[in-house]
């Protein structure tokens, strides 16, 4: 048994790959007992170290955020971005928070993709070029490389995460009781309820259903908006009418910019419970979803290997990143192939 494999028994039920070839072969030994059909496929994160749980930046430890950081984060990215180019249309806050995310706002949204190589190719991209500016000193580099800090790929099945989403259908003017409140919520407009620890046990007339597609999120009132919705209100309001889902939901997103069409870009959108999807995978709520959610870690010693095949592969920067910065990041990795061998 290798390192890796520890590390794989130890931390997470996950896999160690060596290659491309390698990667794919896992990939579709697994995802051949998935219910995978139409646009229901699996979904991929790549990070350049195994140990960053896949988690959204707004809860991150490093930025520390409190009360209703998120709240103003959120409102002022949306007061005053309007003068610094084209904004989506109002009323959109689901496009508002993916165009946040795309610039780099700490945002409840995860990034996931759709193509397997495309993760393969964030996750060991990052190892190179700090290994490449540790070598070359051309860019200023801060940080030493940890030889333990291996990358992953982390893979999902979005729609069994969305199976852990329990709603209720309800009507203007209708008023839900729940057993653990004594005063009845009245519904102000058609849609649907998401149901949570805090507001559980509807009356038996509701029939429970479960998440079991992808829900739109541009419709008011639809299931799919609940969790923007969270966002932009401040916790008071929150602990007054907590009506986002309890966990995560999979989304597809709206494309707001060239890159997310490039990048297949995907997302989760984080609802009450903030733990990252390693911690909920191994809850006991996930009993018997475990298989769902997949890692596989690749040795750094292999990451430049399989960077090469990648890119033979017409997976490169300027193909992952359409723009100036995606051509000059690939033109600086192909001219300083030498140094690295």
């Amino acid at each position: 048994m290798t390192k890796l494999q520890e590390l794989c028994n130890d931390k997470y039920p996950c896999e160690e790959i060596t290659s491309v070839k390698d990667f794919q072969n896992k990939v579709r030994k697994v995802i051949k007992n998935w219910d995978i059909k139409g646009n229901i496929q699996p979904w991929f994160r790549g990070s350049n170290n195994y140990n960053y749980e896949p988690i959204p930046k707004v809860f991150r430890n490093e930025f520390n955020f409190k009360d209703d950081d998120e709240f103003w984060l959120a409102t002022l990215f949306r007061n005053k971005a309007k003068t610094l180019g084209e904004v989506p249309e109002y009323g959109r806050i689901d496009k508002r928070l993916f165009l946040m995310q795309h610039f780099g706002l700490p945002t409840r949204l995860l990034d996931w993709t759709e193509g397997s190589l495309i993760a393969l190719f964030f996750a060991v991209k990052d190892v190179i070029d700090k290994k490449a500016k540790k070598i070359t000193n051309v860019y200023e580099f801060k940080d030493k490389i940890n030889e333990e800090s291996h990358p992953a790929v982390w893979m999902i099945h979005p729609i069994e995460l969305n199976k852990m989403t329990k709603y209720i259908k309800v009507y203007k003017g209708e008023k839900i009781s729940f057993y653990d409140k004594p005063n009845r919520l009245l519904i102000k407009e058609d849609g649907f309820l998401a149901l949570n620890d805090v507001m559980s046990n509807p009356v038996k007339l509701k029939a429970v259903k479960r998440l079991n597609h992808f829900p739109n999120t541009w419709v008011p009132g639809k299931l799919g908006i609940v969790n923007f919705q969270y966002t932009f209100a401040v916790r008071e309001t929150r602990n007054k009418k907590p009506t986002a889902t309890k966990y995560p939901i999979a989304i597809l997103p709206t494309h707001v910019h060239l890159k997310m069409t490039a990048q297949k870009s995907v997302f989760t959108i984080h609802g009450m419970v903030e733990d990252d999807f390693e911690t909920l995978f191994k809850s006991e709520d996930f009993i018997n979803k475990e298989t769902f959610l997949r890692k596989y870690i690749i040795n750094n010693k292999n990451a430049k290997k399989i960077l090469d095949d990648l890119k033979m592969m017409g997976i490169t920067y300027s193909t992952i990143f359409p723009d100036f910065e995606g051509l000059s990041s690939e033109l600086i990795d192909q001219f300083r192939e030498t140094i690295m061998k």
